[in-house]
Formats: structure tokens, C-alpha cells, sequence
């Protein structure tokens, strides 16, 4: 059955959604984060970051017992508060867009940026944004599509020609693979689901399994 429900106007749509333990909450098109209970519908707490446009649940890092969520926007990676609402840290990026984040450990994430030649993964600590070891960089050139991180194990980017460039965000490894998507060039990827190594292909029925192993 449906428990509650919330309409948006068009000029706020809604760009993402997550879904914690306890909590939904909604990025929308003007940047507002919205948390709602889960149980109810009722909104926990409401904010703003400007050019937000994904957010993760992570482990409770303020002691309070809930969920906190890790925003991203162009330059930027937040932690706020899954129970008040309030910003914990912030990471930011001065020279290179920020395009997703694995978390591949309980203490730490690693922000993924690409400046349209050069991609970089930096670990930083959850507990207060600190910066972890040196950055890693890797020259990969212009890219169709991604970087995107696949079950937090890999970053899968496509290149020209249907190349795919995949990182193993724990070893370091990388290869290079060209695919096909049937007749049609490859020009698009995603996610079916953030935990899961399965890829949608062109935006349609062609799927392609990352073997994360």
C-alpha cells in the first residue's frame, strides 16, 4: 500500500532521492534537501546547497543515532546531520568537478573528480572531512560518459569508441575493455542500483555485469 505521498511544482522537481534506516530524503532542481519520515511522511528537516546533485547515506558520524547523509555538488562534498539537519564538514574541490563518491571503508569515503582529461579519487575521513594520504590521479583523456562508482568497489568511465576504463578503487588496478551495445555505439551509462555491479547500457535494454572480484 501507499503510506503518504508529497507532490512537487514543476519548478521544484525532484533530482535525486535516497533511502536511509529511518528517513527518505529528496535533492531537488533548486537545490533543497528535504528529509522525510519514513513511518509518516513528515518532514524531519529542510536545507540548501547549492548545485547539489546526489547525496549517500553513511554511518552515524555525530553520535546521535541516526543515519548521516553525504551531499555532493559541483565543487563540493557535505556531511550533514540525518537528525538535525545541520552540516557537519565540508570537502571541497578547487580545480576539478566532483562527480560521484564510493564508501568503501566505515571511516572514510573516496570523492571522485574529473577535470575533462585527468580523473582523481581522494580519500577523506567521515568523521571530520580531513583529507586522507595524497590524491591519485590517472590520465584518461575525454570521456563519453562517468566516471561513476559501481557497488563502491569500482569507477567504470566510457571513453570514445566504446571504451570502458575500469578502476579498481581498493587496489588501484585498472583495464581498458571495448564493448558494444548491440548495432549502436555506447554513449550512455548508469546504475541500475548503487550496491549492485549491473550497468544500463544507452539508456535502454542493454545491460553489462562488472565483475568487482
Amino acid at each position: 500500500k501507499v503510506s503518504w505521498r508529497k507532490v512537487y511544482p514543476s519548478a521544484a522537481s525532484v533530482s535525486s532521492m535516497r533511502t536511509g534506516s529511518s528517513t527518505v530524503v529528496v535533492l531537488t532542481s533548486d537545490s533543497e534537501i528535504h528529509s522525510f519520515s519514513k513511518d509518516t511522511g513528515d518532514m524531519v528537516w529542510s536545507g540548501a546547497s547549492k548545485d547539489a546533485f546526489d547525496a549517500r547515506f553513511t554511518s552515524d558520524q555525530d553520535d546521535d543515532g541516526q543515519d548521516d547523509l553525504i551531499v555532493l555538488s559541483k565543487r563540493r562534498a557535505e556531511l550533514w546531520s540525518g537528525d538535525r539537519g545541520t552540516k557537519l564538514w565540508t570537502f571541497e574541490s578547487e580545480e576539478q568537478d566532483i562527480r560521484d563518491v564510493a564508501l568503501i571503508k566505515d571511516d572514510s569515503i573516496i570523492v571522485v573528480m574529473y577535470d575533462g582529461k585527468v580523473v582523481t579519487t581522494q580519500e577523506v575521513s567521515l568523521r571530520n572531512g580531513v583529507t586522507i594520504g595524497n590524491p591519485k590521479r590517472q590520465e584518461i583523456g575525454a570521456l563519453v560518459d562517468g566516471p561513476i562508482v559501481v557497488a563502491d568497489r569500482s569507477l567504470v568511465m566510457l571513453a570514445e569508441e566504446s571504451k570502458f576504463h575500469i578502476l579498481d578503487l581498493s587496489s588501484g588496478s585498472a583495464v581498458v575493455q571495448q564493448l558494444n551495445g548491440g548495432s549502436d555505439v555506447i554513449t550512455k551509462l548508469e546504475c541500475l542500483r548503487r550496491d549492485s555491479p549491473i550497468l544500463k547500457l544507452n539508456g535502454g535494454n542493454v545491460l553489462a555485469y562488472v565483475d568487482t572480484d
